[in-house]
């Protein structure tokens, strides 16, 4: 289903979704239940790749850059972080983290709103802050193995459902996968 809805940008320089694919989207997500239980045959590609170790070139690399640079950037919280969402600036990137605001921690220490004014400030020339960015090119990692995933947990949910509405006989005809587990 990733591959057949239109997704958020999730790499560096992609366009936001327009208003149509947004209300696309949305349909389509309230026909995934009809199109996995009336799809003839189910196909689970199981991969037992560490996605939390994996590693992007340039990832975790911290740049310290003025505050300016950071200003008309969309920023949001994320738990105790504060994550770029549209960089705007020359030094800023796509799902950088901010880790420091003028030296002092964001975790447990900075809001969201603290950074926003700091911008408000430099953007004013008012008073020069600088900013800790954490270079994250994929966004947070997901700690949680692919398979105990809330979607892929679905995906496999309805199979079972699925298999349990054919014929015994006919299960090895409609469930198909990588993993003899999940096919179990």
């Amino acid at each position: 289903d990733f591959c057949s809805v239109t997704q958020r940008p999730f790499k560096e320089g992609q366009e936001d979704r327009t208003d149509d694919e947004v209300k696309a989207f949305g349909e389509a997500l309230r026909m995934m239940p009809k199109i996995y239980l009336f799809a003839d045959a189910v196909l689970h590609v199981d991969d037992d790749c560490d996605a939390a170790n994996l590693s992007v070139s340039g990832e975790g690399e911290a740049v310290l850059v003025d505050a300016k640079d950071l200003v008309g950037s969309e920023v949001m919280q994320l738990g105790e972080k504060i994550q770029v969402l549209r960089a705007k600036g020359p030094s800023v990137r796509q799902f950088d983290f901010v880790e420091e605001l003028d030296g002092r921690k964001v975790q447990g220490g900075i809001t969201l709103q603290a950074l926003k004014d700091s911008l408000e400030e430099a953007d004013a020339g008012a008073k020069k802050h600088s900013v800790l960015l954490r270079r994250s090119p994929m966004g947070l990692k997901n700690p949680t193995r692919c398979g105990d995933r809330g979607w892929v947990y679905l995906e496999r949910f309805v199979s079972m459902v699925k298999g349990a509405m054919v014929d015994e006989k006919h299960f090895d005809q409609t469930c198909f996968s990588t993993s003899p587990a999940v096919v179990e």
